[in-house]
């Protein structure tokens, strides 16, 4: 897998208020996505294969998301 770089939930939110992120929920790891089997779903390795630059991977996931109140839409 590429280099992973991690950002912080405060991180991304303000990012995404500052209109300077788009999230997008996909998976760190490549087999974990194959064999969730998901529609739709992609991996981070995919996003970057796909030619997307800036891709980061969300300390504790859509969890931490969560549980920090931000909105999941």
């Amino acid at each position: 897998m590429a280099d992973v770089e991690r950002i912080s939930v405060q991180q991304a939110h303000a990012k995404t208020k500052a209109n300077q992120a788009l999230l997008v929920c996909a998976y760190e790891d490549e087999a974990k996505c194959r064999m969730l089997n998901l529609d739709g779903s992609i991996s981070f390795t995919s996003l970057q294969e796909k030619g997307f630059t800036n891709v980061k991977v969300l300390k504790g996931g859509v969890e931490a998301w969560k549980a920090a109140g931000y909105a999941m839409n």
